[in-house]
């Protein structure tokens, strides 16, 4: 797992899993963490348009009651395990329109899960929101992040 950032103007910072890259644009914050599929640990990257608070970082980390603009998504990389849930094969990742989120603390208002295979690679990819509908700009930067995910070959 690697954290890169370039050095000129023009080039934004990346998380990288080892085979997955993510780059975080300005105003975004990103982190590394793992979760499981069955007892394989498997590489999440956590991302999202704030400042990420450290009980953000697991799987079923605590996440902070989100405002209306704000997002964080969670890409789990299963790679090629035969364990994953299959996932249709896409050029790029794209979220589908968020639904009511089941949480009783109301922190996340609208959420968002699809699996995908990108590459060969399986991934389940979750967008939390802090609106059921978030507002255009949320979404667009959100399908710009996720349409920027690379797999490294």
């Amino acid at each position: 797992m690697a954290i890169s950032a370039g050095c000129s103007p023009r080039s934004r910072a990346a998380i990288s899993d080892g085979s997955l890259v993510v780059p975080i644009p300005p105003g975004w914050h990103g982190s590394m963490d793992s979760g499981f599929l069955g007892a394989e640990p498997v590489p999440v990257v956590i991302a999202a348009n704030f400042a990420l608070p450290e009980s953000a970082a697991g799987c079923e980390g605590a996440i902070p009651k989100l405002t209306r603009r704000q997002a964080i998504i969670r890409v789990y990389d299963y790679g090629t395990n035969t364990l994953a849930p299959a996932g249709r094969p896409a050029p790029v990742l794209r979220p589908g329109p968020a639904r009511a989120a089941r949480d009783p603390l109301r922190r996340v208002r609208g959420f968002e899960e699809r699996r995908t295979r990108l590459a060969g690679r399986t991934l389940l990819v979750t967008v939390s929101y802090g609106a059921l509908r978030p507002p255009a700009p949320t979404i667009r930067r959100v399908d710009r992040l996720l349409a920027a995910v690379r797999v490294q070959r």
